[in-house]
């Protein structure tokens, strides 16, 4: 198994760059629907999520919306990254989430923070399905993932990441 940082926030023009987990809630769930909020401009929220079967989608919903709220019926779907990535640069007024590791000119990262002011991280366990006994090839490939040269390529990937400050990995 590895860990993936996955459904980082984006958003367009509207200058507000820190939050805490409870605004994107609001944001998603459809609470907050005017930048001005959140101390923003004065323009429409346009929430822009994954489809429901999106790994992103997932840990989106159970680390920022959780069981109490749902996304909003009225937020744009979309079926890939690239296409929320698109939107959001498209729209100022548009905010989504796709994984940490797609970076898109046009769109800005935003600083999440817990209740307790720390900025985190989310991520997503990946986890191998195979055979009791694979053999071969798969079983080469698992023991190099496991390994100390799998860990540190996966380390180097956080460390290398573009989320900066203290991070929290929930997981």
């Amino acid at each position: 198994m590895s860990k993936t940082t996955g459904g980082s926030p984006w958003h367009g023009t509207v200058f507000v760059f820190l939050w805490t987990v409870i605004q994107l809630r609001e944001v998603f769930s459809g609470k907050i629907t005017n930048w001005n909020q959140v101390g923003g401009l004065n323009m429409p929220v346009t929430a822009v999520t994954r489809e429901r079967g999106s790994g992103t989608y997932n840990v989106f919903k159970d680390i920022i919306m959780g069981e109490e709220a749902s996304i909003d019926g009225k937020a744009l779907v979309m079926t890939s990254t690239g296409a929320v990535l698109n939107t959001v640069m498209r729209d100022a007024g548009a905010i989504g989430y796709a994984s940490s590791n797609y970076q898109a000119d046009g769109v800005k990262t935003i600083e999440v923070r817990d209740g307790e002011k720390r900025v985190f991280a989310l991520i997503r366990p990946l986890m191998y399905a195979v055979p009791a006994s694979p053999g071969g090839l798969v079983e080469d490939y698992l023991a190099f993932c496991t390994g100390e040269e799998g860990k540190r390529i996966v380390e180097g990937i956080h460390k290398n990441s573009k989320i900066k400050g203290k991070q929290k990995w929930l997981t």
